[in-house]
């Protein structure tokens, strides 16, 4: 947010994480996003991502809801909205660039990783800390 000077300001939008609360305010940056509006932008996709149209039971993860549906937004329509807009697609963890535990075969969700369910060209990058590591 500007904190540290000669950084770029970054804009959380998690709902967990973001500072501001829930709700419409919080939804209001996708929208934006998705209209284009914010330019550029990156896209961090955290954690594996069910597919829905691969699984009927129902919707297994939703960000927001549709004004034309009243239906929740599930997370592969975000994805399909916001990654062609995005000047990257950061598949953060195992999760969200394998698939996980979630991936397993027989699996009631249809998680996956990004690369299974949006297949694109794919730079690995490997972040390494200088914190001294512990031990798993």
């Amino acid at each position: 947010m500007g904190a540290i000077p000669g950084l770029p300001k970054v804009y959380l939008h998690n709902p967990v994480l973001a500072p501001e609360p829930g709700g419409e305010s919080f939804m209001n940056w996708w929208y934006k996003a998705e209209r284009g509006e914010l330019d550029p932008f990156v896209l961090v996709i955290e954690g594996s991502i069910p597919n829905e149209s691969i699984k009927t039971e129902g919707y297994w993860a939703a960000l927001g809801t549709d004004p034309a549906t009243g239906q929740p937004i599930p997370t592969t329509e975000w994805i399909d909205r916001l990654a062609p807009k995005a000047w990257a697609v950061v598949a953060a963890g195992t999760c969200a660039t394998y698939g996980g535990i979630h991936a397993m075969q027989g699996n009631p969700t249809g998680a996956m990783g990004l690369a299974d369910y949006r297949p694109v060209k794919l730079l690995s990058v490997q972040i390494r800390s200088t914190a001294p590591q512990m031990p798993c």
